[in-house]
């Protein structure tokens, strides 16, 4: 449907003499594509916006052209802002102007038909500004300025489109901590991307690019705190025919979280790092080869660190450091089924164990499990028999650490010969062993001014 608006002489007349525009408009909504079409070289189309914030950015396209087109950006007082020009059918061009809160006009004109013999062309128009909106949940659009980003949570995935060339994604993370690192990753790629983060006063602090489809890359920074923005966009599609493409983005950032009990994630920096606990199995899995695991712990007094990393999938390093982001000992695995291991003493402090992938490109891997295990002085009690990857796993130890039970200390272990602790997991409870994990519950100190009145009953010999 054509969109020209006859302004009449009246209106003609007002704005010879005034200079301000006079010409009929229709109001565009934030991030809401609108499809046009002019029929004559005469024919002009124009539209209005309003923005409510001082110092936004707007930012226009115009594409899915018939023919070529002049794009021009107005303020209320007819003063021409920007303009650009598409010279033949199927180009695309755009305006990215930040502009005082106000009413502004954009205006599409035919431009180079009479040399192309073109008498009338259609095309798309979207402006994005600082205005009311509402993301769409599947798509994250409008999205395409710091002022529609879209707010990104902690350490999740999120799959989105890039529909044309002119397509730009804004993302939105808010740090807590100073000094804390954002680690972003981009893969699942169908075609070349830029990823750009900067800060909110547009200053850039890293970018990155991938070239053609299928490729990936991350940025790690260590920021302050505050306000931060990411943003993906075509790289290299002309080159490479490419008329829209798909991504996968993940930032992972110091803000209020909870780790996956099952895959410990998100755990790709210190801030998000899974805390483990001497003498634990931990089995995981890197999803990508972007991916980098951090485990957190705290030892209790000087004393040697035993750290292993075996059950490999693939290839990989791994790496102990300490809370100032010194190296202390890496090693690595450079193939399935290898494993590897770090002695080291620590004194007493916190450290972290990072695990990232290692060697995959050469081996063909995607993903890829492994097992880590950290010894290390702390004030837990060990078990022989405590697995953390068995479905009783979480609620034993959350009764450990609430002193609900304690096991059986210093036993015999038949199935090695030895004196150890044993929390005997198989085993059905005594009704003592059941009132007592109760009682201390739901009132302990009933329990510590408690006195047996049979001393052979099993609840005052052994309460375990």
């Amino acid at each position: 449907m054509k969109r020209v608006f006859g302004a009449g002489l009246f209106l003609f007349v007002l704005t010879f003499c005034f200079g301000s525009f006079a010409f009929a408009e229709e109001s565009v909504l934030s991030g809401v594509p609108i499809k046009g079409e002019l029929t004559s070289t005469q024919d002009r189309d124009t539209y209005q916006f309003t923005t409510d914030k001082d110092g936004g950015v707007v930012y226009i396209t115009l594409d899915e052209t018939g023919g070529g087109f002049e794009l021009n950006l107005y303020n209320e007082n007819n003063k021409l802002i920007s303009n650009k020009y598409i010279s033949s059918k199927g180009g695309k061009n755009s305006i990215a102007e930040v502009i005082p809160k106000g009413t502004y006009y954009i205006k599409v004109i035919p431009y180079n038909w009479s040399n192309n013999g073109i008498s009338s062309a259609t095309y798309r128009l979207k402006a994005t500004f600082a205005s009311s909106f509402t993301h769409d949940q599947s798509t994250f659009e409008p999205n395409d300025t710091n002022e529609t980003a879209f707010p990104l949570k902690s350490g999740q995935f999120y799959t989105s489109v890039s529909e044309t060339s002119l397509d730009r994604d804004t993302y939105q993370i808010i740090t807590n901590k100073d000094g804390g690192v954002v680690y972003i990753t981009l893969d699942e790629t169908d075609g070349g991307f830029e990823l750009l983060l900067y800060d909110e006063n547009r200053n850039i602090i890293s970018n990155k690019y991938i070239s053609s489809k299928g490729g990936n890359t991350s940025i790690a920074e260590t920021v302050p705190k505050g306000t931060y923005y990411i943003r993906v966009t075509p790289y290299n599609w002309s080159n490479n025919g490419i008329s829209s493409a798909f991504y996968r983005l993940k930032a992972t950032y110091a803000s209020p979280f909870t780790h996956d009990k099952s895959t410990y994630e998100p755990n790709d920096t210190n801030e998000t790092a899974f805390p483990i606990k001497s003498n634990l199995i931990y089995k995981s899995k890197s999803d990508t080869i972007l991916d980098r695991d951090t485990y957190q712990f705290t030892t209790n007094k000087d004393g040697e660190a035993y750290i292993t990393l075996d059950e490999t999938d693939g290839g990989f390093e791994l790496l102990l450091y300490d809370e100032n982001r010194n190296i202390i000992a890496n090693k690595y695995i450079s193939s399935k089924g290898a494993n590897t291991s770090i002695n080291t003493k620590l004194a007493k402090g916190t450290y972290y164990i990072r695990v990232t992938p290692y060697n995959w490109s050469n081996n063909g891997i995607k993903s890829a499990n492994y097992q880590l295990k950290a010894t290390f002085s702390d004030n837990s009690v060990h078990y022989a028999d405590l697995r953390n990857d068995q479905y009783w796993s979480e609620n034993m130890l959350w009764a450990i650490e609430k002193k609900l039970m304690s096991g059986y200390l210093n036993v015999l272990n038949t199935k090695t010969g030895k004196y150890e602790n044993l929390l005997r997991p198989n085993n059905n409870l005594t009704e003592a062993q059941f009132l007592t994990v109760l009682f201390r519950y739901g009132n302990s100190d009933e329990i510590d001014n408690t006195t047996a009145l049979e001393p052979s009953f099993s609840y005052s010999v052994s309460i375990n």
